[in-house]
Order: structure tokens, then C-alpha cells, then sequence
């Protein structure tokens, strides 16, 4: 069987991104091809880590009379073919591609087919249909704040909350920040019959793999499907699937659900602005463009940028080697009570924190809700509550902890 790589490269790229680099399995390293009999003849391509699998069927491009092939793709070869042109030449045990010209230019022993697992459909029932902006964008926004502390499982994922009334929400949090984007699509009516929101905790590669399909075959829109669903704990009372899958196109991405809870952080984060004592609005970019021109002064990844209140608001970074550097955030203060920060008060926060923070809102306007209290004693510091919300013109929000020095 040959195939045309400039159909099929792109397919094998983004399966070779649901293939684990490493793993107790070699097996799963490969990436599987292969056809189905009939007279519509189908390539199939499927990768997996367990988690979240990639399968993409599309119509064969053309068919030398070898009959039906299963192959599997080492990592070796699928970087040797990462930029090559011509035809993919398939057959019953080693898989080869032919150049331009027709030389035949690489040939790679794979494993048997049969070692590869089995990886079912079972019935699914359609979600929620979503357009691709609103999917991109939510995706953009979460995807940074998912925690990668595989000792806390249930922040190592993306909530994913669907409404019938209001649609889907994508929420994230690694403990120091949350990130929530703005409720988008339409939630199918049979999906939002019991009970009226549904939540499904699920690997975030699962999601950047969706956007990364979305992007190459530029489709208006994503449909979320649920598997059958199973029990939850010992007595039964829960259900959850066995998997949401993010149909693009001729892709299917399949994430296995974290069998963990979201922690409920609403009762945590004033979304409201209740005890809001400040606001500090302005132009998203302007802001943006502040913190990144401070950048090149931050000691490390993890250092902290001095948000001040100085008539306007001032970021400052203060390193060991090169001093005091200071800008104009360009947001303007409106304060709301009589104890919120004065000239001179100033809050830490994690540069990078504010930065991914920012990014929703980096074509609008953007809204920092500071809330906190100075102390009963004339001249004590300005002291942060709890921690600071970003908002976007989007919907999209954010709450950062403020950090001490």
C-alpha cells in the first residue's frame, strides 16, 4: 500500500504526540497504521499512553493491490520521515518510504501488530458542540495553570463543566493560581437531562492534542462526546465516563477521566468582588507589554514582580545584579474603602503568574480586583486578603496568590 506523505505526515505527527517518549511498555512508543477491507477501504491511525488515545480514518490514497496492512511505527522512523516528500510504502512487516525521485530511501523492523493494545469504542453519547475560536482560547488559557505535581492528581487535569443553560466552562488550578475561561458552545439537550451540570476531570494533553488537530485542519467547530459511564466509589451513588472524546475533523482524541474530585475553590476565590477594596483597569496590552519588558531583569522563572500604588500603579523587579527596574503598569486605581492601598503600599506576585494571567485579555481591556486591609495601627503595611482577580473583556478569569519578599 502506498500513501502520499504530504496527506498522511501531518496525521503521523499528531499521533506521534499521544505516543509516550518513555514508558515501562515499548509498545506504545509506536504509532499504528492500518486499512479495513471493503470497498471504501479506510486507513486507520491510532496512538495511545492509556490516557489519552489519538485515531484518525481517512480514505486510503491509493491501493497497489498488497492487500490489507497493520503496521507499527517506531519512533526512529517517524523522525526520519519528519520532513520527508514522496510515498509511504506499506506492507505486512516493514515499513519504508520512497523519495521524490522514487529511490527507496529508509526501511525500519517494527513489532507485531498483536502486541499493541486494544483499543475499543464503545457507545458514546454526544455532549456538547462548541466553535473553534471559543475551544482555542479556552484551551490557551487553562492549559498554563494545570498543576504538574503528579502527588496532587486532581490539579494535574482540566476540569471541564457543562451547563445546559449556559454551555462549557474549562477551569485549572496548580494550587498557587486558577484559571477559568468563559462559558462558550451549546450543550446538547439529552446530555443536560440529569443532572444539570456535569463535570469531567481530564488530562490537559488531551485538550492542547484537540487544539493542535483544530489548528492543522482549520474545522468551525469541536464536538464532546461521553463514553458509558461507570460507577464511582463503593457504593455506586456517582457515575462517571470512561471517557470524554474532542471529535475534529477526521481526529478523535479520547481522555480517560481522572478518577479524582476538582477541589471546589468558589468557596476560596471572591469571583463577585466581595471585600474588593481597589480595581486597577487598563488597556490589556499596555500591561502585558510592562511585565514582559521586565523580564529580561527577573533573577529566575520564579521570581517576583512588585506591583505599586504610586498615584498610578508602578511594576518594579528588584535583582542583586542589575538593581531597580521600574515602568508604568498603565492601569488606572479606583479605590472602594478607606483602608485600601495608599501611595507608596505595594503587592509581590509571580511574574509568570501575571503574565499567563494576562494573556486571555491581550486584545481588550483587563480588571485587577485587589482585596485586602491595612492594619489597626497608624502606618502598617498594606496586607492582601486573599488573591487578586483578573478579568478580561472575554469572560476569561484568573485569580493569583500574592507572594511575599
Amino acid at each position: 500500500m502506498n500513501l502520499d506523505l504530504s496527506t498522511f505526515l501531518p496525521l503521523l505527527k499528531l499521533a506521534s504526540k499521544a505516543a509516550p517518549v518513555r514508558s515501562t511498555m515499548p509498545v506504545l512508543s509506536h504509532v499504528r497504521l492500518r486499512s479495513t477491507a471493503g470497498s471504501d477501504v479506510l486507513v486507520v491511525v491510532e496512538a495511545t499512553d492509556l490516557d489519552v488515545t489519538f485515531r484518525a480514518v481517512l480514505p486510503r490514497a491509493s491501493n497497489d493491490g498488497g492487500g490489507l496492512v497493520d503496521v507499527l511505527l517506531p519512533p526512529a522512523f517517524l523522525k526520519a520521515i519528519n520532513k520527508a516528500k514522496g510515498v509511504l510504502v506499506l506492507d505486512a512487516s516493514r515499513p519504508t518510504w520512497l523519495d521524490a525521485t522514487g529511490v527507496r530511501a529508509f526501511g525500519m523492523a517494527t513489532l507485531a501488530p498483536e502486541l499493541y493494545p486494544v483499543l475499543a469504542r464503545p457507545e458514546r453519547e454526544v455532549l456538547a458542540t462548541v466553535p473553534a475560536a471559543d475551544f482555542l482560547a479556552a484551551v490557551a488559557h487553562v492549559a498554563p495553570a494545570v498543576s504538574t505535581d503528579d502527588t496532587r492528581p486532581n490539579l494535574c487535569g482540566v476540569n471541564v463543566r457543562l451547563s445546559r443553560d449556559a454551555g462549557v466552562l474549562f477551569e485549572s488550578t496548580d494550587g498557587h493560581r486558577v484559571h477559568r475561561s468563559p462559558r462558550f458552545g451549546a450543550v446538547h439537550e439529552a446530555a443536560g437531562a440529569s443532572p444539570a451540570e456535569r463535570e469531567y476531570l481530564v488530562p490537559v494533553r488531551a485538550l492542547t492534542l484537540a487544539a493542535d488537530a483544530l489548528k492543522r485542519f482549520k474545522e468551525p467547530e469541536v464536538t464532546i462526546y461521553q463514553t458509558a459511564a461507570r460507577a464511582a466509589g463503593f457504593d455506586g451513588a456517582a457515575l462517571r465516563p470512561l471517557a470524554l472524546i474532542f471529535k475534529v475533523g477526521p481526529c478523535e482524541v479520547a481522555a480517560r477521566t481522572i478518577d479524582w474530585r476538582f477541589p471546589y475553590v468558589d468557596c476560596a476565590v471572591p469571583w463577585n468582588r466581595p471585600g474588593t477594596c481597589a480595581t486597577l483597569t487598563g488597556d490589556a496590552g499596555a500591561f502585558t507589554a510592562a511585565l514582559v519588558s521586565l523580564k529580561p531583569f527577573l533573577a529566575d522563572r520564579t521570581a517576583g514582580i512588585r506591583l505599586r500604588v504610586n498615584g498610578a500603579a508602578e511594576l518594579s523587579v528588584s535583582n542583586p545584579d542589575v538593581g531597580t527596574s521600574t515602568v508604568a503598569a498603565g492601569l488606572e486605581v479606583t479605590t472602594h474603602r478607606e483602608d485600601a492601598p495608599e501611595s507608596g503600599d505595594e503587592v509581590g506576585f509571580n511574574a509568570r503568574y501575571l503574565l499567563d494571567a494576562c494573556r486571555a485579555a491581550a486584545d481588550g481591556r483587563v480588571t485587577l480586583d485587589l482585596s485586602g486591609a491595612r492594619g489597626p495601627i497608624p502606618g502598617d503595611p498594606y496586607v492582601i486578603a486573599g488573591p487578586v482577580i483578573i478579568r478580561s473583556e472575554s469572560g476569561a478569569l484568573a485569580a493569583v496568590m500574592p507572594m511575599r519578599f
